[in-house]
C-alpha cells in the first residue's frame, strides 16, 4: 500500500463498484453494509467525480469521517444522507476552522463509500489514505492517537438529526462518551473528526488506501479465481473449505464474540476463526496462520462476496483471504499494540504477512 502505486486521483461512477469491493474486503468482516451505500449512489453514477489528493499534498486541514454503532441496526434505519454533512459543519462550527478535505477514518466497509457521497456533497477533495488501513472497533485505534494527536473535537450526528460534540478530550474519553451517546441515541452515528492540521498527522496516516481499495476492488473482478486475484494483491488464501460449526456469545467487555470452524474436503484441514466484530485469528490445523492487523477477510467461494462476521453461517462455502496489512502497523511497536491480537484478549503474536513471500494453498 502506498501513494505511489497505482494511485488515484478522480473518482467517478464507474470506479464505486471497485471501491466497494475492494471497502468489504478490507472490512475484515465489519465496517458496516457496503452495499447500502453503494445503492444511494447509484443515481449519481453518471455526475459524480470527486478529485483524490495524495498525503505530500498542500492541502493545510482535514476532517476524518466515519459511521459508529450497530451495523445490525444501520441496516434497518439507513442513513439519509445528511448525518456527514452535518457532523462536519459541527465541528467546523464549533473550532470556528474550515476543512479542506475529508479522509475516511477507516477504508473498510461503508465509511469509504460515505467518505465519497460527502465528498461528492461538500465539494471538497478526499485525502488517499486512512487512520488504519482496514476496519477496526475502537476509535483510540486511530493511527494519529499514537504519537501527536492528544486533545481533539469530534461530534457525531443521528438519524433524528440530534448533534453531539465533544471537545478538547482524549481518545479513551471521546471513544467512552460518543459510544454510550450513539447506543442511547438511536444506535448509530455518523462522526466526524478535526478538523486536524494535515502537517500534524500527515507521518501517522496509512498513505494510499482509497487508491488501494479500489485496486482490490479491480483485483477481484480482473482475474478468474480468489486465488490469483489474492497472489496479485500480495496475499493468499490461508483457508478454504466448508463452515462446520459457529458459535457466538454476546460479551460487553471481550472484542471476541465467536469462533467458527471450517473444514477443507480437499485437504482434510481444519480451520479455526477468531471473531469479534471483525475476523481477528486465524489457525489451521491448530497452527498459527493470521492474525490483526493484516487483512482477514472470508469470502463466498462461489461469488467472492466478503461475508460479514454476523452473516457467517453452519454450511457456506469460504474461502479466507488474508491481505498484508498497512506498513503502519510494522513501522513501530507503539502502532502495533493498538491492533494486534493482544489488544483484542487474544494471548498470542502477531502473525505478520510478507507481502514478498505470500503462497497461495
Amino acid at each position: 500500500m502506498g501513494a505511489d502505486a497505482g494511485a488515484v486521483s478522480r473518482i467517478t461512477g464507474a470506479d464505486i463498484g471497485a471501491l466497494a469491493a475492494g471497502a468489504a474486503i478490507l472490512g475484515c468482516g465489519g465496517g458496516g453494509q457496503v452495499d447500502l451505500l453503494r445503492s444511494a449512489l447509484r443515481p449519481r453514477r453518471n455526475e459524480l467525480a470527486v478529485r483524490v489528493e495524495p498525503v505530500d499534498s498542500t492541502l493545510r486541514s482535514l476532517v476524518a469521517v466515519t459511521f459508529l454503532g450497530s451495523t445490525t441496526v444501520l441496516g434497518e434505519k439507513p442513513p439519509g444522507g445528511f448525518e456527514l454533512p452535518t457532523a462536519v459543519e459541527a465541528v467546523e462550527r464549533w473550532t470556528g476552522e474550515r476543512a479542506e478535505a475529508v479522509v475516511p477514518a477507516q477504508i473498510g466497509g461503508m465509511t469509504a463509500l460515505g467518505t465519497v457521497a460527502l465528498a461528492a456533497v461538500s465539494g471538497l477533495p478526499i485525502l488517499d489514505a486512512d487512520m488504519v488501513g482496514r476496519a477496526t472497533p475502537r476509535l483510540d485505534q486511530l493511527s494519529i492517537f499514537t504519537r501527536g494527536v492528544v486533545r481533539v473535537t469530534a461530534a457525531i450526528v443521528t438519524t433524528s438529526g440530534l448533534s453531539i460534540v465533544i471537545d478538547a478530550s482524549s481518545p479513551a474519553e471521546l471513544e467512552s462518551a460518543l459510544r454510550g451517546a450513539v447506543a442511547r441515541s438511536g444506535g448509530w452515528a455518523a462522526f466526524a473528526l478535526g478538523p486536524l492540521p494535515l502537517e500534524q498527522v500527515r507521518s501517522d496516516l496509512v498513505a494510499g488506501s482509497v487508491s488501494h481499495a479500489i485496486r482490490i476492488g479491480r483485483a477481484m473482478a480482473e482475474h478468474a479465481s480468489l486465488a490469483a486475484a489474492a497472489a496479485a494483491l500480495g496475499g493468499r488464501i490461508a483457508a478454504r473449505g466448508r463452515v462446520i460449526e459457529v458459535e457466538r456469545h454476546d460479551d460487553p467487555i471481550s472484542f471476541v464474540h465467536g469462533t467458527a470452524a471450517l473444514s477443507d474436503p480437499r485437504s482434510g484441514a481444519v480451520a479455526r476463526l477468531e471473531m469479534g466484530s471483525e475476523y481477528l485469528y486465524l489457525t489451521v490445523d491448530g497452527e498459527p496462520a493470521a492474525s490483526v492487523p493484516d487483512v482477514i477477510s472470508v469470502l463466498d467461494a462461489r461469488t467472492g462476496g466478503p461475508l460479514g462476521a454476523d452473516q457467517l453461517r453452519t454450511g457456506n462455502h469460504v474461502e479466507v483471504l488474508v491481505l498484508p496489512g498497512a506498513p503502519l502497523w510494522r513501522s513501530d511497536p507503539a502502532f502495533l499494540a493498538r491492533a494486534d491480537p493482544r489488544f483484542y484478549g487474544i494471548d498470542a503474536d502477531p502473525i505478520m504477512a510478507n507481502p514478498m513471500t505470500a503462497r497461495t494453498p
